[in-house]
């Protein structure tokens, strides 16, 4: 910032006031500068997102393929009508053990547990 005088010829109150004005646009400009790069960590956590949801399809597609060859493999063992059931049994028993592991961690996690 240009000054019309010299600081030597400033009294103390004018000199403080300047120092104040300074230090305002001083945190303005830290204030302005924290915000881009704050937005620019979203839009990167943004993109992160986006992939993880793409991965998390594309899993889904996978998972239902791996089902469906599971049930087909199946039908060569049980009788058709059975195959479905046993398959889908299975995948419950196993979410039901995985709800039951994940509770009793974090209730063993947790002050009150």
């Amino acid at each position: 910032m240009q000054r019309d005088t010299t600081e030597r010829e400033l009294p103390t109150i004018e000199l403080m006031e300047h120092l104040a004005e300074d230090v305002r646009m001083l945190i303005r400009q830290e204030l302005e500068l924290a915000k881009a790069e704050a937005m620019e960590r979203a839009r990167e956590a943004a993109v992160g997102a986006g992939a993880l949801g793409a991965a998390g399809i594309l899993c889904l597609g996978a998972f239902g393929m791996g089902t469906y060859s599971v049930v087909k493999l199946s039908m060569q063992v049980l009788p058709r009508w059975m195959a479905p059931l046993a398959v889908g049994s299975g995948y419950a028993g196993a979410g039901l053990w995985l709800a039951r592991y994940g509770r009793d961690r974090l209730k063993a996690a947790t002050p009150t547990g």
